[in-house]
């Protein structure tokens, strides 16, 4: 009859290899379906032609795409400042083009808000390097245009 405490110790050895195999993979799964948006601004643009609703201004575009496997309802998206002295604007400016918000966001999918460039920069005061972009989905997440040091450096919080 083979050891009981050689059997112990297999089994004992064995459950922990599987349990921590599993454990890997279920992280691997949650960390690959998580819900993700990515946000980036371009500065500078305009639309073509000139004879369109928007003119000839010069815009900053919010593009807010989901590069994940889950679909996500947007609330809100905009640019986030930070508050310098003399200056009443701090916090958040929205877009005036906040359309789609109530339609979803799926697999690979991504929509664009713009902001009038001369109204944010000129008559707020602000450059390029002082706020970032940011959208809400539904469930209360926050997604940022720019990583936690950037946002320090940019709006002077993390949150």
């Amino acid at each position: 009859m083979a050891n009981p405490d050689a059997l112990t110790q297999f089994l004992a050895l064995w459950g922990a290899l599987l349990s921590t195999f599993l454990f890997g993979f279920r992280a691997l799964e949650f960390l690959e379906t998580r819900v993700r948006l990515a946000i980036r601004i371009s500065r500078d643009m305009k639309v073509h032609p000139e004879t369109t609703e928007y003119g000839d201004k010069t815009y900053i575009v919010i593009t807010v795409a989901n590069p994940g496997h889950r679909t996500i309802f947007m609330e809100k998206a905009g640019l986030i400042v930070r508050r310098k002295r003399g200056n009443k604007i701090g916090g958040f400016i929205s877009p005036e083009s906040m359309r789609g918000l109530n339609e979803p966001l799926t697999e690979g999918m991504s929509r664009e808000f713009l902001m009038d460039q001369s109204e944010v920069e000129g008559k707020h005061g602000l450059q390029s390097n002082e706020y970032i972009a940011f959208a809400n989905d539904r469930a209360g997440h926050q997604f940022y245009s720019h990583n936690w040091i950037q946002r320090f450096i940019r709006i002077r919080r993390l949150r």
